[in-house]
């Protein structure tokens, strides 16, 4: 038994859930160094998350869903021993959520993860955040290194985003942290 697989048996037997996220969007680190090294540990881990969901499904007569919200670039997810690569070459995801973690920024490129998604049934959900980011804060680098500067959502933004989510190959979107509260009954 894998660890931690106990654990997601025991969700799936007792709840009638469509499926599981499993969510490294939230921060890094998620291995101890050497993380390349340790980076096989977790891929088994997504391995036997995703048989214990078949079985279930199995059982129950329908497909059990396996995503995962992720660092948007896929080079930072590789270094922190996350083989997204590997885990959608295997089938063993059925969406991927990239996006930033604390805010969603204007400038993300989410065409790498259409591209390593395109021909197989792994999805590409980008993961907005509640919380924009000014359109001065992404760096030269890959990473995004956000300030206190940011914006609350608002319809004319989240459309924004949405239609840069859409132009570069998205399946769909994903809230992340979506405080309804803060729109107003036109959004209900």
């Amino acid at each position: 038994v894998v660890w931690g697989s106990t654990i997601i048996l025991k969700l799936v037997e007792r709840y009638p859930v469509d499926g599981l996220q499993l969510d490294f969007g939230r921060s890094a680190p998620y291995l101890s160094e050497p993380k390349r090294a340790k980076a096989q540990a977790l891929t088994q881990f997504m391995r036997a998350v995703r048989a214990l969901l078949d079985q279930a499904g199995q059982q129950r007569g329908q497909h059990l869903l396996l995503g995962a919200a992720l660092p948007w670039d896929i080079d930072y997810c590789l270094a922190e021993g996350l083989e997204v690569k590997a885990w959608v070459a295997e089938g063993l995801l059925d969406y991927v959520a990239p996006g930033e973690w604390f805010y969603v920024d204007y400038n993300i490129p989410y065409a790498d993860w259409t591209a390593l998604t395109k021909g197989t049934t792994c999805k590409v959900y980008p993961m907005l955040m509640s919380n924009v980011a000014p359109t001065t804060a992404v760096t030269e680098g890959k990473r995004v290194w956000l300030g206190d500067d940011f914006q609350e959502f608002d319809q004319p933004k989240i459309h924004a985003l949405v239609e840069s989510a859409y132009s570069q190959g998205a399946d769909g979107i994903m809230f992340y942290n979506f405080y309804v509260r803060a729109f107003g009954q036109e959004m209900y």
